[in-house]
């Protein structure tokens, strides 16, 4: 083997000066198997460090790397290093220390490597080998096995090195070393080095199959990639899957993908390997046996949250300038995406692969379900049985066909071509341009004359409607300001729906416990009759059925959804739908109520959108599972009470609410005699909205001596309010004595292991418990997260007052209506006295859980305290709790910081 010029003149001035340049490592063992190096590692013995440097420096500018050791790096390709001595001392791969010893002996510097075929030292000018621990002999035997027992563990980054050279070179591991690499931890091991080994073992090895098969073996899947370790023992329909179950097929498509990837640039490469190893991360929790075979519906769309939880876990995102991060992901939601427009090509437009090409680069797309489909061909397999590509040869011949098999077509119109024709910009630009690009992407428009053309017709039908539209001369200054207010109020209910639905790209739509019992119910029964799927954990096995420990009320709610899905308008529970016309309802109630004081509108928003975006109902009602569903619908049936109750009295609606808050969160049902205590207590509140009320004031003041007008005696308002709640909670005692043949068993303490998890050591409720929760939910404080380079909340019950900072604002002296007030601070007390006992704080939401259904009291309390005016400090406390909350968001839903 030739070596570059630079490395033998190096090795003669060493020998000069009394040392001796030895190649080490990969350059070696690449040569003795016969493969050209692409790089070289020589370790420099007999030469003082300063020596070194001296000499290195004739070479022109080297780079120096590293902290506790230095390697010299001469260009790309060459590090040059003395001989290093290393000790372990701590956890994780930088708890070493490390120091050069020019005098080490070829055994001592041969015995810290980790495989014997990387343990081969040649001396650079005499090509004299020197191979201590049998290196050559194992690249004959085809092993990779450890130097030495002592100190391979040290660095738990050579067990998944052991995987990847196995793959790279189809080697075997030896058994004692496959006993040691099963002892190691590697759950220390940052991302970065995690990413470093995986990106070899999927683009240097022929069958990355097997890598992953020795990852297993090994234990690493196990401790690090559990959205892997899902994939075992996952069955699969013989007729479709003949290969067997799910790990095969996904092997196999992986060793199909890397066939198609050479002519790729390096970040395709990789989108194409991970997108092909996660296509089916959803099937594991989506795969059921129903009507005589195994079913995985929706599992494209359900392997996007575990998707990304594996990407989290390597560290993917941006690759030289390319996203593979989101590429991967919409290649594993769109993966079925080409066998369907197959299926579907006699009546399938053109514009469905320029829509598709929106969303993932069709070539990518093409080249993972092709090896998805070959994924099925093994050779276990008669090859007259095998499945073909002709589905997806089809797909991408048309895509190219079209010109979109890299990206979508770019639009013709533009902003600046409405303005040639005159138009301002406005937000009549988008929509004229999103028109005319929909028809671009039909072929209705092919050129950009076809796209101007279309504008103009756009604007003239605009300008047609407007100049249509009938002016009311006789309309009023306050008519005016009354209709404006309308409008920014209606923005602010649809906003709020709108923000709330794009929050969460991946919503809890699977921790769908209260949905399925609702289906059930429609069809006549009150539990599941078959096993409910793994990510369903709190349903309660009880004599053939499973029931779930929600209350009738949380599932009687979802009996709207759940007919939804039954007549065939939506395909599973539409959580981020839910969360969002509840966020809207939420919206609704506390703008009807902040208009009842006597305040101008942009301190009613303010206060209206600090509990919407400052506090943590944001994040907990965008996660979308059961859970906080029934939160959201708690705190929409408590302002709904409170309204019909104080504000509007309505006794029928006031109960209808309270229904709805209690039946989906019980410990409401202890605030009842303090909405029967409102309802019996008499406020004067006549606001009206009217075109002559155009700022929204209250026409009326608090009073509390005045009286209402309604006819009804006040015992009747309370027979009226009491009838929804008293049916409802008859109808639950009755529920649960048909799940648990008890009235008053909810089932909580039934689901299977909770009494054995470790907050309820003494029980589900416990005075031990106050202490912890009210430190919890008051005081405290962030944590610094070693992981990421700036203050993370912890995310588990952190304070209320340091997550949403403008709570502080309950504190304030109020000079208004003090019954009111001091029922809401009573209604805090109870429910909070709850929480507190109560084992399990609240989850992984950020700020206290369960502390939601205090906020539509916080709300009063706030409106009660609060000036006429806007304040410095409530602005100061505003703006801090909204940033909080919105970097909360960030976090729990668009980066790892939450494990789903």
């Amino acid at each position: 083997m030739k070596l570059p010029e630079k490395i033998t003149k190096l090795a003669e001035l060493i020998k000069q000066n009394g040392g001796r340049a030895m190649l080490v490592g990969g350059s070696v063992r690449d040569e003795l198997m016969g493969v050209a190096p692409k790089d070289w590692d020589v370790e420099i013995y007999g030469i003082e460090p300063s020596k070194l440097k001296e000499i290195l420096d004739l070479f022109g500018k080297v780079n120096a790397v590293g902290e506790a050791f230095t390697v010299y790096k001469i260009g790309n390709d060459l590090d040059v290093s003395l001989p290093r001595r290393e000790r372990k001392v701590s956890r994780g791969h930088k708890g070493f220390i490390v120091e050069g010893d020019k005098d080490m002996s070829f055994e001592e510097a041969a015995k810290r490597r980790d495989f014997t075929i990387n343990a081969i030292l040649k001396d650079v000018l005499t090509g004299e080998i020197v191979d201590i621990y049998g290196g050559r002999a194992d690249i004959e035997r085809k092993l990779i096995r450890h130097v030495s027992s002592e100190t391979f563990a040290e660095d738990s980054l050579r067990v998944l090195r052991a995987a990847q050279f196995a793959a790279r070179f189809e080697f075997d591991i030896a058994s004692e070393t496959i006993e040691i690499c099963r002892q190691i931890d590697v759950t220390d091991l940052p991302k970065e080095r995690i990413w470093g080994e995986f990106e070899k073992l999927l683009l240097k090895a022929r069958k990355p199959s097997i890598g992953l098969q020795w990852l297993y073996d090994l234990g690493v899947v196990k401790q690090i990639f559990p959205e892997l370790e899902a994939l075992v023992g996952v069955p699969q329909d013989e007729q479709w899957h003949p290969e067997g179950k799910l790990l095969t097929h996904s092997l196999l498509v992986v060793d199909r993908a890397r066939e198609q990837i050479d002519d790729l640039p390096y970040a395709k490469k990789v989108a194409v390997m991970l997108g092909a190893l996660c296509h089916d991360f959803g099937k594991p929790a989506t795969t059921e046996f129903f009507d005589g075979r195994w079913r995985s519906h929706a599992h494209d769309e359900a392997g996007v949250a575990p998707t990304i939880s594996f990407l989290n876990t390597l560290g993917i995102y941006t690759l030289d300038g390319y996203d593979v991060r989101e590429q991967v992901i919409q290649l594993v939601r769109y993966h079925l995406k080409p066998g369907e427009f197959y299926r579907q090509r006699e009546n399938l437009g053109d514009g469905a692969f320029r829509r598709l090409a929106r969303r993932v680069e069709p070539d990518l797309l093409y080249r993972v379900a092709k090896a998805d489909n070959l994924g099925r061909n093994a050779e276990w397999i008669p090859p007259e049985k095998w499945f073909t590509s002709e589905a997806q040869d089809w797909f991408i011949e048309k895509a190219r066909e079209l010109e979109v098999e890299n990206k979508a077509p770019k639009p013709f119109l533009m902003g600046r071509h409405l303005i040639e024709l005159g138009l301002k910009p406005s937000a009549q630009f988008g929509e004229i341009i999103k028109a005319v690009y929909e028809m671009q992407l039909d072929g209705q428009i092919t050129n950009l004359e076809e796209a101007v053309n279309q504008a103009k017709i756009l604007i003239n039908v605009s300008d047609k409607i407007q100049a249509d539209k009938p002016t009311n001369e006789t309309e009023t200054p306050a008519k005016s300001s009354f209709g404006s207010i309308k409008i920014l109020l209606a923005c602010l209910v649809a906003g709020t729906e709108i923000v709330y639905y794009f929050s969460n790209p991946r919503p809890l739509i699977y921790y769908d416990y209260t949905f399925r019992i609702a289906e059930n119910i429609l069809h006549g029964r009150i539990g599941l009759a078959i096993t409910p799927l793994s990510w369903l954990n709190e349903l309660i096995p009880l004599a053939g059925f499973y029931y779930s420990a929600f209350p009738l009320g949380s599932v009687l709610t979802m009996l709207p959804f759940a007919a939804l899905k039954a007549v065939g308008i939506v395909s599973d529970m539409p959580s981020a739908l839910i969360a969002a016309l509840t966020a809207s309802g939420v919206c609704l109630f506390l703008l009807l109520i902040a208009g009842q004081y006597e305040y101008a509108w942009s301190k009613r928003i303010l206060l209206t959108t600090a509990i919407l975006f400052g506090t943590w109902m944001w994040t907990n009602l965008a996660f979308g599972g059961a859970w906080q569903l029934a939160l959201g619908f708690a705190m929409l049936g408590e302002l709904g009470a409170i309204y019909f109750t104080v504000f509007n009295r309505k006794p029928l609606l006031a109960g209808f609410f309270f229904a709805l808050a209690f039946g989906n969160r019980t410990e409401i049902l202890l605030t009842a005699p303090i909405f029967m205590y409102l309802m019996w207590k008499e406020f004067d509140f006549g606001f009206q909205i009217s075109p002559s009320n155009s700022n929204f004031d209250s026409v009326n003041k608090h009073n509390e001596a005045k009286s209402i007008q309604n006819p009804k005696s006040k015992i009747q308002n309370q027979i009226w309010f009491c009838l929804a709640p008293f049916l409802l909670g008859v109808s639950t005692l009755i529920y649960n004595y048909a799940r648990f043949a008890s009235p008053f068993d909810f089932g909580y303490a039934r689901i299977p292991g909770v009494l054995n998890e470790p907050w309820y050591n003494h029980g589900i409720f416990s005075i031990f418990y106050i202490p912890n929760q009210a430190y919890e939910m008051l005081f405290k404080l962030w944590e610094v997260k070693s992981v990421f380079p700036y203050l993370v909340p912890n995310g588990f019950s952190n304070s209320i007052l340091l997550s949403s900072p403008f709570l502080f604002l309950l504190l304030r002296f109020g000079k208004k209506d003090k019954i009111l007030k001091y029922a809401a601070w009573a209604a805090i007390a109870i429910q909070t006295f709850l929480l507190w006992t109560h084992g399990n704080s609240g989850g992984l939401q950020f700020g206290y859980r369960y502390a939601m259904i205090l906020l539509p009291w916080v709300f009063i309390i706030l409106l009660e305290n609060s000036p006429k005016k806007i304040t410095l400090l409530e602005w100061f406390l505003y703006l801090f709790s909204f940033i909080a909350n919105i970097y909360a968001t960030y976090l729990f839903f668009y980066t790892d910081y939450v494990k789903l």
